[in-house]
């Protein structure tokens, strides 16, 4: 004979939230890439015609990137007057929470990306930016070579607040989350979860910790804004290519006259020496 199921009533527990501070200090460098403002233009407007393919002509008369450009481009900035320039984009931090539980037992990346997440949108990243310059292949069905600049932070350091559900979730869950986040995920460009090269891993850290205090005050925003400007190098590789470019840059500022003999144009951009550094100070 059946039994009747229980009609009492159904009790629902309360959520509360529950906040962590952390510093995050980098084990490997952190490579930013913003999307430059020329392809957001094209995307907005792709039939304007600063923005179609170059005929050979064209591209015979000039140089097909501008590094010093395209390295001040890569960076996500901080609201002007806030400390430091650099910025690191908060959904960074949150999804390398959410992908880690892919590889961590008990986890649920759905469940993380619902119960998760950091007040506003930009974390403070603090350290000295370089030029990093890499042969690339596209992603076009030839894999055609190409240059790409970036901004890389070798020594970097950020503070990070995460909000989180509880009673689901708890601080020390977090931590432990986002500990292995850092080991096998990272943040930014060519990080460790993309399984080729090894950029953007961390470490947890007491926001007292001295290593974070270091990093903070030795790259602040007026050190940043002056690697900005007047950049070192990542690496020998970025070097060699920056030197490669300013003498095409030198050439693509000569024209043609009249008569088809060459003829200096005034140049209107200053074409930047290459001899600064490799390592940033």
């Amino acid at each position: 004979m059946a039994t009747k199921e229980n009609d009492g009533p159904i009790v629902i527990e309360s959520l509360r939230t529950g906040t962590a501070i952390v510093g995050l200090i980098g084990e490997s460098a952190y490579v930013s890439n913003r999307m430059s403002a020329k392809v957001k233009q094209s995307l907005l407007s792709p039939e304007d015609p600063g923005l179609k393919r170059r005929t050979a002509s064209e591209r015979a008369q000039g140089t097909k990137h501008d590094p010093l450009a395209e390295y001040q481009g890569a960076i996500h900035r901080m609201p002007e007057g806030s400390e430091p320039l650099l910025a690191i984009p908060a959904v960074q931090v949150k999804r390398a929470l959410a992908a880690v539980a892919k590889d961590v037992p008990g986890a649920n990346k759905a469940q993380l990306g619902r119960l998760v997440w950091l007040p506003g949108e930009l974390l403070p990243l603090f350290g000295l930016p370089q030029l990093h310059m890499a042969v690339v292949r596209m992603a076009d069905m030839s894999h055609t070579p190409d240059i790409r600049t970036r901004a890389a932070v070798r020594t970097w350091a950020t503070i990070v607040e995460i909000r989180y559900v509880m009673p689901l979730l708890t601080e020390s869950g977090i931590l432990n989350l986002l500990a292995a986040a850092g080991q096998i995920i990272g943040v930014g460009d060519g990080r460790q979860e993309k399984g080729v090269f090894s950029f953007g891993q961390f470490e947890v850290v007491s926001v007292d910790d001295p290593r974070l205090k270091a990093i903070v005050t030795r790259g602040n925003r007026a050190a940043q804004e002056k690697a900005m400007a007047s950049p070192t190098f990542y690496d020998d590789e970025s070097l060699q290519l920056y030197e490669s470019w300013a003498p095409a840059m030198a050439r693509a500022c000569v024209g043609l006259d009249a008569k088809g003999e060459a003829k200096q144009v005034k140049v209107t951009k200053k074409v930047p020496v290459a001899s600064a550094s490799r390592n940033g100070a």
